[in-house]
């Protein structure tokens, strides 16, 4: 039969508005003429487009191998492969790690040979919800290397206060962090850590790199209240103290004993009873020469 005529056929009745499970057959009957018309690029767009529309995967993905095997792409032959490799692996029980590399490839792609920015930043924000732990703070540092630090950073920020789910966006915030603090960005890593810690106080990590980032930008003193919002929102008075706690430690370190005296003090209030808690503001009162700060506290909780 004439394959090209048959295609032509095909690519008309979908453009005419053919319905959701023709489209699925359509573009599936589609590839296989472009493959017998030794159309390599046609072919991995119709695969695409098949599997965009939920084609059937086993079937399409005997076509995919085949077409990794091609050496020469045009532009949008190479997205469409690229695209078609990424759902297949996707839809594969236990590719997640592979899909998300796919993805991220794809983005790369997008962004390098076709300008498509848009498509990329979508590409890399599946390959995040796919790579699980971590995946955000590898689609920052894709999106520098591509732009540059401060755009990236800027479109993260603006990724996180779309999302909804503001335990989801806490997460994504930690992850954004500690990209920042990679990228020299001090000052974001600290506004990413903050938007973190708002909603996920339990987050490990994130104080961390606050930290870090509080320390190399010369800016330890707005740890303070970091700790203290950490240490409000946290389930119960002992992981109060623990935040205050580790705020006292952070500060006697740096030697500012106002700051260490305040949070070894809010740590022994809220739990009186640890020795180590009281231990801790007696060195630091008597560090700061302000015994009566220790005295203060101790008469609170009497």
């Amino acid at each position: 039969r004439d394959e090209s005529f048959v295609a032509t056929v095909l690519e008309r009745w979908i453009a005419a508005g053919a319905t959701a499970d023709e489209r699925r057959t359509l573009f599936v009957q589609l590839a296989k003429c472009r493959a017998a018309l030794s159309d390599s690029d046609g072919e991995a767009r119709a695969i695409a487009l098949a599997l965009r529309e939920g084609g059937n995967t086993d079937e399409l993905a005997v076509r995919v191998d085949a077409l990794s095997r091609v050496e020469s792409w045009t532009g949008d032959g190479c997205l469409a492969f690229l695209e078609a490799r990424g759902r297949l692996l996707e839809a594969t029980p236990d590719k997640a790690r592979a899909a998300s590399s796919a993805w991220r490839e794809l983005g790369a792609a997008r962004w390098d040979l076709a300008s498509d920015h848009a498509g990329a930043e979508s590409a890399w924000m599946k390959a995040a919800q796919l790579a699980g732990p971590g995946g955000f703070a590898t689609m920052t540092l894709d999106l520098a290397q591509f732009s540059n630090p401060m755009l990236a950073l800027d479109r993260m920020a603006e990724l996180i206060a779309r999302e909804d789910d503001k335990i989801k966006g806490s997460s994504i915030a930690a992850q954004v962090a500690r990209a920042a603090l990679a990228l020299g960005q001090t000052s974001r890593a600290l506004e990413f850590s903050r938007l973190a810690l708002e909603h996920g106080p339990e987050l490990v990590g994130v104080l961390e790199v606050a930290e870090r980032a509080s320390m190399m930008s010369g800016r330890a003193s707005v740890m303070s209240a970091l700790y203290d919002t950490v240490g409000s929102r946290a389930l119960g008075r002992f992981g109060k103290r623990a935040a205050h706690y580790r705020g006292a430690r952070f500060f006697e370190q740096l030697g500012d004993s106002k700051l260490a005296l305040k949070h070894a003090a809010d740590a022994f209030i809220a739990v009186p009873s640890e020795g180590a808690t009281y231990l801790l503001l007696s060195r630091i009162s008597k560090a700061a020469s302000d015994t009566a700060a220790a005295v203060r506290a101790v008469e609170t909780v009497a």
